[in-house]
């Protein structure tokens, strides 16, 4: 891809049909990667389990980027949990003694600004609640009566759609990858193109199907 960029608007390039058909050159608009800001909360204003939580994610010897994402994916499951009934008083541990509440707030996609959050941070979520379990187990299992991890599995569960004999969960968004797919008329211009050159896969089997459709000398 060449071309030159607006200066004011986005940036915008040409792609070049390389002379094949009669695909023409087109103008395309290169996807501006937008830093995304996460104002993660400082240890003081989380609940006294989620800052044990961080602690134990560094003591455990994760990256440093899980020891930020994970309490700040807690303390967005804790918001998603209020926005659906849990006490501002609560926390973690009361959540977790909800098990329909604890799965409602793991699948609920709405974000702090109003839009919808994507699968991945959805998935992203449950795997901190699934560590959370497992780091603070000592703390939540007297609360349960029984392992944490056992409490998420249930959890989810009981908002996951049973399909077959397994479970599949709702709610995000997918994420948007990749640029302007060629259309149609384009894909089938290439492969004609391809199938004339001498050698190619393509031009060997049009060869063939010519030969077969070929009616008979008589």
């Amino acid at each position: 891809m060449i071309g030159s960029f607006a200066a004011a608007a986005e940036p915008t390039g040409i792609q070049l049909s390389l002379g094949l058909a009669d695909v023409p050159p087109r103008a395309v608009v290169r996807r501006r990667s937008r830093a995304r800001f996460r104002p993660h909360p400082p240890v003081h204003m989380m609940s006294p389990l989620t800052a044990q939580f961080k602690q134990r994610l560094a003591a455990t010897g994760t990256s440093v980027a899980t020891q930020k994402a994970y309490p700040f994916q807690i303390q967005q499951l804790l918001a998603a949990a209020r926005r659906l009934g849990l006490s501002d008083r609560d926390g973690p541990a009361e959540l977790f003694r909800d098990e329909a509440l604890l799965g409602r707030a793991m699948i609920d996609d709405r974000s702090c600004t109003g839009g919808t959050l994507s699968r991945w941070t959805l998935a992203q979520r449950r795997a901190a609640v699934r560590s959370f379990a497992r780091l603070m187990a000592p703390e939540l299992r007297p609360v349960l009566g029984g392992h944490p991890e056992a409490v998420v599995m249930r959890a989810l569960r009981r908002v996951a759609e049973r399909i077959g004999g397994g479970f599949r969960l709702g709610g995000g968004k997918p994420r948007h990858r990749g640029g302007p797919a060629p259309t149609s008329a384009e894909i089938a211009a290439i492969i004609a193109v391809a199938a004339t050159a001498p050698g190619s896969k393509a031009s060997a089997t049009a060869r063939s199907l010519r030969c077969c459709t070929r009616p008979a000398a008589v």
